[in-house]
């Protein structure tokens, strides 16, 4: 089990630092423009992914959070995603096939108290992030932008046996 979600935090890292490589790309303009998602613009979008996986990750290290950890950077950038995803990476690393099976317990913004696998947790974060990956990749369609990443996990696949 170990092997599958150090699979996945290294994808989770790989496509994250391919979708950061195309935004910065971007007139600075473009991240901030209201484009129709689930978050109005690109960088909000790019700050939830940066607040599940910090929330997440200090969750898994027995810390709540609560507040919108973006919501104390003044200016988001990629490179504050990048960090977190090197950070749910250096986790796995770091955690055994127990920690995987033990239970995570943590209270959410409103105080409310939950329990899950750690593994279950992980699935999540991933998850997360693929789903708003591709809603970036939408977001920049609609600006028009063109030669966008692949980022799906079979691209990443693919790369790893070369």
């Amino acid at each position: 089990m170990k092997e599958y979600f150090l699979q996945m935090a290294r994808y989770n890292l790989w496509a994250d630092q391919l979708i950061c490589k195309r935004i910065d790309r971007l007139d600075p303009i473009d991240l901030d423009k209201t484009i129709a998602s689930s978050f109005p613009t690109i960088r909000r979008t790019l700050g939830h992914m940066f607040d599940a996986e910090r929330i997440w990750l200090n969750r898994l290290n027995g810390r709540s959070l609560d507040h919108w950890p973006s919501s104390k950077i003044e200016n988001f950038t990629t490179a504050y995603l990048l960090e977190e995803s090197g950070a749910a990476l250096s986790y796995v690393e770091s955690v055994n096939e127990q920690d995987l099976n033990s239970l995570c317990t943590y209270s959410n913004r409103a105080g409310v108290e939950f329990s899950n696998k750690v593994s279950g947790v992980l699935m999540h974060l991933f998850n997360h992030a693929t789903y708003h990956r591709g809603q970036l990749i939408s977001m920049l369609r609609q600006l028009g932008e063109e030669e966008l990443p692949a980022t799906d996990i079979i691209a990443y696949l693919r790369l790893e046996r070369e």
